[in-house]
Order: structure tokens, then C-alpha cells, then sequence
């Protein structure tokens, strides 16, 4: 929504990360790490999942030594804007935590960077997406 149109969207979330992404390769980049969603899926209906998947699509065809897509549920931790949809979703994974499976509970922001890296630093090599339960082993 804050991007304006779904082209603005597309341009942020995919163009700018692949094409950054191609030049840190032609630059000598071995290892890349990219945050992408839950949900992710280029065959998706929804608008941002599929882009999120084709972005994570495209940058699998690249030859990294190590790309890490990082898949986190929803991000937990203050923000400077609200947005009413992510607080009522955070309100309901604090009230229902108990209830929600690990690869679904919301996620600490801090967490994900710790997590990130981690990754960036380990010898885990070629194209690795790492779902939100296992952000949480960093």
C-alpha cells in the first residue's frame, strides 16, 4: 500500500533487489542475504507473494556461492508508522500465541537481522530459503 501501485511495488521489491543483485555478483559478491515473506510463491494470486517469489525465482538463477532468502512470518517490534493491519495482526499472534504453530508466531525484527548474520557468516552454501521457525535457532 505505501508503495502507491503495484507497480511501484514490483519496482521495489523486485527490480531494485535483482538488479542489486547482479551487480554485487559482477562486482565479486560470493554470498548475498534477502528478506523476502512467508508465503512466497511466483504461481501466487496474491499480488505480494508472487512477486516475493519471483524475486526469490529470479535470484536462484544467479550463481552466488551462498544466496540466503530469509521467509519470516509477521515482523514484531516497534515501527515508526502504524499500520492498522499489522497491529491488529500483532495484537492477535500475542493474544493466541499459545495457539499458533512456531513456523507462524510473529517474529521479532531483531531476531531476523541476528539470524541474517549468522547466515552471512556460516559456511552453508548455494540457494538456502530459511523459514520463520528456523530464524528463530540464530
Amino acid at each position: 500500500k505505501k508503495a502507491g501501485s503495484q507497480t511501484a511495488f514490483r519496482k521495489v521489491d523486485y527490480d531494485y533487489i535483482v538488479e542489486t543483485a547482479k551487480i554485487a555478483l559482477a562486482n565479486g559478491t560470493k554470498k548475498i542475504a534477502v528478506i523476502s515473506s512467508m508465503g512466497a510463491d511466483k504461481d501466487a494470486s496474491i499480488f505480494y507473494n508472487k512477486i516475493k517469489g519471483e524475486t526469490e525465482e529470479a535470484l536462484q538463477k544467479l550463481n552466488y556461492e551462498a544466496c540466503y532468502v530469509l521467509r519470516p512470518s509477521l515482523l514484531m517490534g516497534a515501527r515508526d508508522e502504524l499500520r492498522m493491519g499489522e497491529l491488529v495482526g500483532k495484537l492477535v499472534m500475542t493474544a493466541f500465541s499459545f495457539a499458533i504453530p512456531k513456523k507462524y508466531k510473529g517474529i521479532e525484527a531483531k531476531q531476523v537481522a541476528k539470524a541474517m548474520i549468522a547466515l552471512m557468516h556460516s559456511d552453508r552454501t548455494g540457494f538456502q530459503v530459511v523459514e520463520s521457525d528456523e530464524l528463530r535457532t540464530f
